[in-house]
């Protein structure tokens, strides 16, 4: 394992770059941090593992039409021709590619300020059998601060987009990967509503029975979760309960079964045949077959209850064999005592300014002026969005560390890696970080999810996790801190 010590905030996904021309690995992320007269600042930065800097970094440093503090970062490979590069998405909704010495190889001509802030990592696919690459944008609301929407882009290497893009979406992506599928030619997004929509790659036309109607369900912690299951020919959904929901991709319809013996299902990801899917209230991971009969468990003994903020699968290069990454911290409630906390120490304009606040995204959003006029699913997004304010006015009043003391609860990430052969799934790994957490404090951008690769020429996985410190703001030194670790996971 290799460790790098930030002095700044991490708000991005890692990306795991090889620097040519000796391959060198590096680890890039987008950064904030606040200067002396408490400008906000963010930058693409770079480190190779021994901790060093790259040369040329930070990028886009800038406190107003920099880089977006959110998962603006990705790689491309052979992109209008060019060997694979670290690409950038700013504010002004511009696409940069990098160097290996940090200066630009690329800048798109025009921006479009309708991608100025991505809710997901950009990612590549081909275009037909041409293969030339294009790239999938995914943003969120961010008006009025910049002009990005809740959007889908598609643009090819000049950073133009493609006939039918960008298209607006009803309401905001969750934090999610998007579920391409460039052999049939279709993506699919899950919404925070739970709604997932559906569209055509090359034209964006949406496709028949999309989206399908939100979730009529309390939103657990963390989010909706959802898989693409390509043998299954279906999504499937879950909603932090018993059950999932799964959806025909053909026709959007939707059937919902129960999981025996299950109690609150959260993170969930497919490989294959099989479908994994995370219990938080039970800390077991399962696997479960199309018919939703769970084929494998194991106990990861966690302490209970837990949040699982990321579950991914991969397939390995060895036969019939995958592995299962699960990023969870403990589970508590302090949401629940965020209200008296607040009442006890808010001000009355601070009180009138998170009403006005919240009643501006509600009418700009849903087209409502008050809570009564909301639907289930409207209203949990915006108490959610009421009380992510007033836990940032706690942490700025009362202190960060303060602040967690009278909300109650220990932070510590605890990072899993499993493997399973189809007959058994065994842990290979697991570590626990004390007083760091997968969190930004960014509602925008709310959890930093880990990279990871599945080598394809020697049994190894590379895990590449992010994390914040809890409470560093009523320390001596830097605001705020971060760490990078590095795992090179044998199997």
């Amino acid at each position: 394992m290799s460790e790098i010590r930030l002095n700044y905030r991490i708000f991005s996904t890692p990306v795991l770059w090889h620097l040519p021309p000796d391959n060198a690995p590096a680890i890039a992320i987008v950064t904030g941090e606040e200067d002396s007269a408490g400008q906000r600042i963010s930058a693409v930065d770079a480190y190779y593992l021994d901790g060093s800097r790259v040369k040329g970094f930070p990028a886009l440093r800038q406190a107003i039409d920099g880089v977006a503090p959110a998962s603006q970062l990705g790689l491309v490979e052979r992109i209008a021709r060019r060997p694979a590069e670290l690409i950038a998405v700013d504010l002004k909704g511009r696409i940069v590619c990098f160097r290996s010495d940090g200066s630009p190889s690329f800048v798109s001509g025009s921006g479009n300020p309708v991608r100025g802030l991505l809710a997901w990592p950009p990612e590549t696919f081909s275009l037909g059998d041409s293969g030339s690459q294009a790239i999938f944008l995914l943003s969120r609301d961010m008006s009025p601060w910049a002009g990005s929407r809740n959007a889908v882009d598609i643009v090819d290497g000049s950073g133009n987009s493609l006939p039918g893009f960008p298209i607006m979406l009803e309401s905001w992506p969750e934090q999610h990967s998007p579920m391409l599928e460039p052999r049939s030619g279709r993506f699919f997004l899950l919404l925070d509503s739970g709604s997932v929509e559906g569209f055509e790659l090359l034209h964006g036309r949406r496709l028949t029975g999309f989206p399908t109607p939100p979730l009529d369900s309390d939103v657990p912690e963390g989010g909706y979760r959802a898989a693409l299951c390509d043998d299954w020919n279906s999504i499937i959904l879950s909603n932090g309960s018993d059950h999932l929901i799964k959806i025909d991709i053909e026709s959007g319809r939707s059937t919902s079964y129960v999981i025996h013996n299950a109690k609150r299902i959260v993170g969930l990801d497919s490989v294959g045949k099989n479908l994994y899917a995370m219990d938080d209230d039970l800390g077991f991971l399962m696997r479960i077959d199309k018919s939703g009969s769970v084929t494998g468990s194991l106990d990861l003994k966690l302490k209970l209850p837990t949040l699982t903020y990321h579950l991914q699968s991969v397939a390995t290069r060895a036969a019939d064999m995958n592995a299962i990454v699960i990023i969870s911290c403990p589970g508590s409630n302090p949401e629940a005592k965020i209200d008296p906390l607040f009442e006890q120490y808010a001000t009355a304009d601070v009180r009138e300014e998170i009403n006005k606040l919240s009643d501006d995204r509600a009418r700009r959003e849903f087209g409502v002026t008050s809570m009564a006029e909301m639907q289930p699913q409207q209203r949990e997004i915006i108490e959610r969005n009421i009380i992510s304010m007033k836990w940032s006015y706690l942490e700025k009043t009362l202190g960060a560390k303060r602040t967690a003391e009278l909300l109650g609860g220990e932070a510590e990430c605890e990072i899993i890696v499993v493997m399973d052969d189809g007959g058994r799934m065994r842990p290979v790994f697991k570590n626990t970080i004390k007083e760091y957490e997968p969190l930004t404090h960014f509602e925008l951008s709310p959890v930093i999810h880990p990279t990871l690769h599945a080598s394809q020429s020697e049994n190894e996985l590379i895990l590449v996790v992010g994390l914040n410190a809890a409470n560093t703001i009523d320390e001596p030194g830097p605001k705020y801190k971060s760490i990078i670790h590095i795992y090179q996971i044998r199997y």
